[in-house]
């Protein structure tokens, strides 16, 4: 784990203001850049760790804020299906060998960035059938739940999801941030019992709260002064190039 005086320590900060202001202008991100970032400077264990104690005061903001808006059962249907996904991810993370972990994150990085870029181009139209719905729902929770708990991107499932069945702007803020509490505070509770959490994990996402809170504080003032779109596809640019610079970091 970078010393708190390092430069790396610095970047760690940068990343972490920047991926909660993010995720509050747009409803998601956060796991993505963190991990985007995290994956030059920490171990592939201690990336994940670290991501969710940060995650989770990011996420218990964004409950918080969206606490009154109804979501017509969607919130539980996408929160629960996520929380059974996440005990198959973190025995992943659990069981198999670094180096493929540390190549395994990388390409997720890769995978859930084109996803987004396709997402946002897709001009999918929800479906009509109720049954269909719930059921792309509880596949895109589950899914989410794993890579949450395995790498802490269980962002693009859920979102891709949003995307196809064209939630509202606050109603998707309003799903993910509880789909995003409820996986994260799980997958925090699998780590702990596999014991891959160490004490400078904490120490170090536990100093990095008070960036959570001022990234937070920005990102709800920049929500409706930003142009949303083009905010994205910068987004996208930058998480691609440093997706396929993870990737070829492993490969050398």
């Amino acid at each position: 784990m970078p010393d708190f005086l390092s430069w790396q320590f610095g970047l760690l900060i940068l990343a972490t203001f920047l991926a909660s202001t993010a995720s509050t202008a747009v409803g998601f991100g956060f796991g993505i850049i963190l991990v985007s970032f995290f994956q030059f400077f920490v171990p592939t264990v201690h990336i994940v760790g670290l991501g969710l104690v940060i995650g989770l005061a990011n996420s218990l903001l964004r409950v918080l804020e969206t606490r009154t808006l109804r979501t017509d059962g969607i919130s539980l249907r996408v929160s629960f299906s996520g929380v059974l996904g996440v005990p198959l991810g973190v025995s992943l993370l659990r069981f198999a060998d670094p180096l493929f972990l540390k190549r395994y994150v990388s390409v997720a990085v890769l995978v859930a960035t084109v996803m987004l870029m396709i997402s946002r181009r897709s001009r999918s139209t929800a479906s009509r059938d109720g049954r269909t719905a719930r059921a792309v729902q509880i596949f895109s929770g589950v899914l989410g739940g794993f890579m949450c708990g395995s790498s802490n991107l269980g962002g693009p499932a859920v979102v891709l999801c949003s995307l196809i069945h064209h939630w509202d702007k606050m109603t998707a803020h309003a799903v993910f941030s509880r789909y995003f509490l409820a996986t994260t505070a799980v997958s925090v509770v699998g780590l702990m019992l596999c014991e891959l959490f160490d004490q400078a994990t904490v120490v170090t996402g536990l100093g990095l709260v008070p960036v959570v809170w001022a990234g937070f504080a920005i990102g709800t003032r920049l929500r409706d002064r930003i142009p949303e779109q083009q905010f994205r596809q910068y987004l996208m640019v930058l998480l691609g190039i440093l997706a396929v610079a993870g990737l070829l970091n492993t490969l050398r």
